[in-house]
């Protein structure tokens, strides 16, 4: 196996990792939402800012960083997958030529 096919399995492989970890924190983030609007809600009727709507801005504010963080490195690993799973030009040209003139020799034969 050659470096650039064991590194391209090894960005898969964190890219397989990441993905239903970065689904989690944007459910995570979705929920700390929710809470601010309950705990928005419960305020009202409090007439103030108490300590469970600073928590709930501060949880959304760290998940909203998580999943950016996990996002980008998300983003990175596929566009570094893609350019180690792809083919080389040089290589696919080779190839079609290859098969180029096969087809002509089986051609002249006939």
């Amino acid at each position: 196996m050659s470096t650039r096919r064991f590194f391209a399995f090894c960005t898969l492989a964190a890219w397989i990792a990441l993905t239903p970890i970065a689904v989690k924190t944007s459910l995570d983030w979705i929920g700390a939402d929710n809470t601010i609007q309950l705990a928005s809600e419960q305020s009202k009727l409090a007439d103030g800012l108490d300590d469970s709507m600073v928590v709930a801005f501060r949880t959304r504010q760290i998940k909203q960083l998580e999943f950016r963080w996990e996002g980008t490195i998300w983003v990175g690993l596929t566009l570094i997958g893609s350019a180690l799973l792809a083919e080389p030009r040089h290589k696919a040209a080779h190839e079609h030529v290859a098969v180029a003139e096969h087809s002509v020799a089986q051609t002249a034969e006939v």
